[in-house]
């Protein structure tokens, strides 16, 4: 999927809305976090030209939400910053 996103950015936002819309919790549980870790891996790259509000908040969201260990949580937040994607800020300040 990412190599199909980065060679058709016109295709940003139905790829942003099929991953966003994938139900993990109707995969097998042993297969979740391999399976948000590549849906974060293509989001973070589709981000930096196509960034919504509605992206920001499924990073933020799959960040939080208990399925990645550290160092998958860690490998996502270094993809932001590596591919030249600002820090997401919080009202807190920057969660990265």
């Amino acid at each position: 999927m990412g190599m199909i996103a980065s060679e058709k950015p016109g295709l940003d936002g139905k790829i942003t809305s099929a991953l966003i819309s994938l139900n993990l919790s109707a995969v097998k549980e042993t297969l979740r976090k391999s399976i948000l870790l590549d849906v974060l891996t293509v989001l973070c790259g589709i981000r930096r030209r196509y960034k919504t509000a509605e992206v920001e908040d499924y990073i933020t969201s799959a960040l939080a939400s208990g399925i990645l260990d550290k160092k998958a949580r860690q490998q996502i937040e270094n993809l932001i910053q590596d591919r030249g994607c600002p820090p997401r800020q919080s009202a807190q300040g920057p969660l990265l």
